[in-house]
This record gives structure tokens, C-alpha cells and sequence, in this order.
């Protein structure tokens, strides 16, 4: 049943028993409040007319090699309510063939559709990866470009409109082959462009500042100078980069930033060097630029990659000088290196761990490892170390671990040592001072024989450099050889810890 046949169900049933809710009977009542809450609660989802007008983009004599070369333009209108497009359909026209053209697209202002290719049958099918939603009275203008890649010239090529899939009406006008929307194609090719990767992948850490997320050698190798325009790359990898980065920026081999503004997407970069009115970024003929992407991790976003990619030819805008037809790249789906995010900036300073051993004659050296103690003895260092961040890391728990060489002798006669029983009849309690501040005691070790660890409150913002100390006590049940090292793992540590 469709929405509209359910609507008009339930207005019969509204109908019918308004007669008895007359008659005071309280259950049909009841039923007829629920049904005209269901009226409302499915309103009627009506789609509008779009009214289409198509017109030729001429621009006379095309070079053989073309990109981006507009060919037509879709007025769209939604009339009556609104309008989602899917996609659309284009013919190509005139005295060339399918293999002629590289590649097709539709553009809604910043809104592109998928890439298209002409199939045997002269149709380009262009779909968009979301629906292009045109709101009641809306105009929208949708342009058709292609790339050509043709290898003879004095052929002529053009596209009209084929059909459009909707979720409404189509109404049409202008529709139909016309020979005047043709254009000829000459002998002339474009420069290219090559753009390639350079160096491997590695790790960007927060905090850290600024870090380069990815290296490209660009090449002119034509006899003309390029003005580069703008350049676009697409995130293959899993982060947003609009959420993990503050910005983005372009610069050459000289620490120089070329890029006058960048535009951030979720999974999008565009670096403007220049409009048609403001002069971009000259490249000469004959030469090369290496360009590195830079940008700093604002919002952590652990394990995610960054893997930029030249997705499409059109991507890399240039100009011939004096020349008004944008050159090519050499190629497309140019991916670069794979950059990891990972937690950098939060670093537990070397030497975090001290040993501590239990003796019946009394040492006193000058130096803080294997220092040696009566049983009893109280206020004892066990742990001296300082935990830094280049940002700022809130902690709830400090967990200081039991580490390799700690020895506690059977005490609860099970004919078994080191395990937490051991360990709470030897050593403790503990205190636990942060910058000389004391935070918390406590009286006995968490975890399991294998993985046992102190677990301290520890409600603290760690901004630049915290130092951390932790006191204890030998008991008087210490035998001669028992020993306890600790250490502070950087990760482990601070089960709880938040990075902003």
C-alpha cells in the first residue's frame, strides 16, 4: 500500500467513527484520537516538477587533449515541492567516438557528481554520491564537463541531455541532439603536469606542532610557463580532516607558503594560489617544485590515517600563461604516503623506575638505585620521575607498576613468593606526591601476581612537566633479599588520561 492510499484509509476510518464518538461511546473515542494521530504522524510526502532548459557552452576550437571543457548547461527548477536529482544522463554528439573522451562530470556549484566515462551506446551516466536536493522554486545550474583525450583531430564533439532520474516529475524543454552545441577539435594539446609522491609515510603525534602530512614533486616538462590556480586533494585515509586539523597549508622547497588560502572538508583539502583575477603560483617550463603539506593536530583521533590523493585531473588547476585552457595532470588517482596519528606529546622521562632492597645491616649510599634499608624503615623514595605533555592531559588514575627484579619471599606459608599477599606483607603503605603536593595513599597492591600495581587517585591537568613521587614503607616482616622496583609506563599508567 503507498503512503497515499494509507492516508485515505484512515480518513474513511476517521469518518466513520466520528459517528459514533457522538454517541459517547468512550473506546471508538479513543481510536479516533489515534487515528488522526497517525494522519499527522505520516504526512503526505509530495515531490514536485522539475523543469529542465538546457543550453550549449561553445567555445569554438577545443585542443585535442582538453580538461574540464564545459559543454553544457542544465537550468533546474523545482516546482510544486521539492526535488532530489540521482543522476544524469548525457549523449555525446557529433563526428567523434567514445574512446575519445576520457572522462565526464556534473557540477552544482561545489557539488560534483561521480566520474562518468561514454559507453558503446554514446551515454555518460553521472551520478551524485547524495542526492542533489533542489528546494520548491529553487533554479539550480548544473554544467557538464569532460576531458578529452584525442589522438586525430578535425572531429567535432558536443553533449545534450539524455534524461535525469528523479524522485518527481520531469519536464523538459530544449531537449534533443543539436548540431550547434558541436565543437571542433583541433591539433593543439595542452601542457601537462606530472605530480608524483615523494618519501615514505610516517607517524604525526599531537602537540607537536606543525607536521608534514605528505610531499609531492611537481613537474612542468612543456615549453610553456603554468600559472597554477588551485590544487585538490582528497584524504583516502580514515580522518576527518576538518575535525584533527586547525589548517592546512602548501608550501615549495624553500619553507615558503604558496597556498593564499586553504578550504578544509571532511575528506577534502583545496589549496588557492590564485583566481582569474589574482595571479596564482608560476611554475616555468622546464621545472620542478616539491610541495609539502603541512597542518597541526588539534583533536586527537588515535590510529587514524592521512593518505592524500590527486582523485581527478581537474583537481590541479593551471593555466597556460596567456592562454585561457586549463593544462592536464599526468594521471590521476596519485596517492601519497600514509601518515598515522598517534599520541605523541605525553612522555615519561627516562630512569622512572628505582629498586629498593630490604637488609639487616643498615645503607646509606648517595645514589638512588639499589639503595638498601632495615625493615621499618619508613618514608622511603621508591619512585622519583617527571611525566611531561606539549599539551594538556587531564588523569584520574596514576597506576605505578611492579617491574622486573622485585622480589617478595613467601609470607602467608602457601610456599609460593611475589604474589599480592607477598607483596602487601613487605611493602606499604604508599603515598603518592605530585610536585611535592601529596594526592593519595595507598595501603595494598591491585592487578594479579603477573601484572601488580599501585592504583592512586590522581585528579590532575598536566600542563609542560609534573614530577611524581612515591613514598612508602619496608615493613617489619621485610626479609634480607626482598626487593621492589617500580615504574611508570606511558600508557598503561593512565588508563583514563584525556588529550586536548
Amino acid at each position: 500500500m503507498n503512503h497515499k492510499a494509507f492516508v485515505e484509509e484512515v480518513l474513511f476510518l476517521w469518518g466513520f467513527l466520528y459517528f459514533w464518538y457522538k454517541n459517547g461511546m468512550n473506546i471508538f473515542r479513543n481510536l479516533l484520537l489515534i487515528s488522526f494521530g497517525l494522519v499527522f504522524a505520516f504526512p503526505v510526502m509530495a515531490s514536485g516538477t522539475l523543469e529542465v532548459s538546457q543550453r550549449s557552452l561553445g567555445r569554438g576550437v577545443l585542443p585535442r587533449n582538453g580538461v574540464s571543457i564545459p559543454f553544457l548547461s542544465l537550468k533546474l527548477q523545482a516546482m510544486g515541492g521539492d526535488v532530489s536529482v540521482s543522476s544524469i544522463d548525457v549523449r555525446r554528439t557529433g563526428l567523434s567516438s567514445s574512446s575519445d573522451i576520457d572522462s565526464v562530470r556534473a557540477w552544482a556549484g561545489y557539488t560534483r557528481s561521480l566520474r562518468g566515462s561514454v559507453s558503446n551506446d554514446d551515454v555518460a551516466r553521472l551520478r551524485f554520491l547524495g542526492p542533489l536536493l533542489i528546494r520548491n522554486g529553487e533554479v539550480r545550474e548544473v554544467v557538464i564537463t569532460a576531458n578529452l583525450d584525442m589522438e586525430n583531430f578535425g572531429r567535432t564533439v558536443g553533449f545534450v541531455l539524455e534524461g535525469i532520474e528523479t524522485d518527481g516529475a520531469l519536464r523538459s524543454e530544449s531537449a534533443g541532439a543539436s548540431l550547434q552545441s558541436q565543437q571542433e577539435v583541433s591539433s593543439y594539446a595542452v601542457s601537462e603536469l606530472k605530480l608524483e609522491p615523494l618519501g615514505g609515510g610516517s607517524n604525526v603525534t599531537i602537540y607537536s606542532g606543525w607536521q608534514r602530512l605528505g610531499r609531492f614533486r611537481l613537474e612542468n616538462n612543456g615549453r610553456k610557463d603554468i600559472t597554477l590556480q588551485s590544487l585538490s586533494l582528497k584524504n583516502a585515509g580514515s580522518a576527518d580532516l576538518d575535525e584533527v586539523f586547525s589548517s592546512l597549508y602548501l608550501y615549495n622547497r624553500g619553507n615558503r607558503q604558496i597556498s593564499r588560502e586553504s578550504v578544509v572538508g571532511r575528506k577534502n583539502v583545496q589549496f588557492i594560489f590564485g583566481d582569474e583575477y589574482i595571479n596564482g603560483y608560476v611554475l616555468e617550463a622546464g621545472r620542478s617544485e616539491t610541495l609539502s603539506v603541512w597542518g597541526e593536530v588539534v583533536v586527537p583521533r588515535y590510529g587514524e590515517t592521512v593518505s592524500l590523493v590527486l582523485d581527478n585531473q581537474s583537481d590541479l588547476v593551471g593555466r597556460e600563461v596567456n592562454s585561457s585552457y586549463q593544462v592536464r595532470s599526468s594521471g590521476q588517482d596519485i596517492q601519497g604516503r600514509s601518515y598515522q596519528i598517534r599520541p605523541g606529546g605525553f612522555q615519561v622521562s627516562r630512569g622512572s623506575s628505582s629498586s629498593y632492597r630490604s637488609r639487616r645491616s643498615s645503607l646509606s649510599p648517595s645514589y638512588l638505585w639499589n639503595q638498601s634499608y632495615n625493615p621499618g624503615s619508613r618514608d622511603v623514595v621508591f619512585l622519583d620521575t617527571y611525566v611531561s605533555s606539549k599539551g594538556q592531559v587531564m588523569i584520574e588514575e596514576l597506576r605505578a607498576f611492579v617491574a622486573s627484579g622485585t622480589r617478595a619471599s613467601d609470607k602467608d606459608g602457601n610456599g609460593t613468593g611475589n604474589e599480592l599477599a607477598d607483596f602487601d606483607a613487605t611493602f606499604g603503605p604508599f603515598e603518592l606526591y605530585i610536585n611535592g603536593r601529596r594526592e593519595d595513599t595507598v595501603n595494598s597492591f591491585s592487578g594479579s601476581a603477573g601484572n601488580a600495581f599501585l592504583s592512586f587517585d590522581a585528579d590532575q591537568v598536566i600542563s609542560g612537566s609534573m614530577r611524581v613521587t612515591i613514598t612508602g614503607r619496608i615493613r617489619n616482616d621485610a626479609e634480607d633479599g626482598d626487593r621492589l622496583k617500580l615504574r611508570i609506563d606511558r600508557e598503561d599508567s593512565f588508563p583514563d588520561k584525556e588529550i586536548y
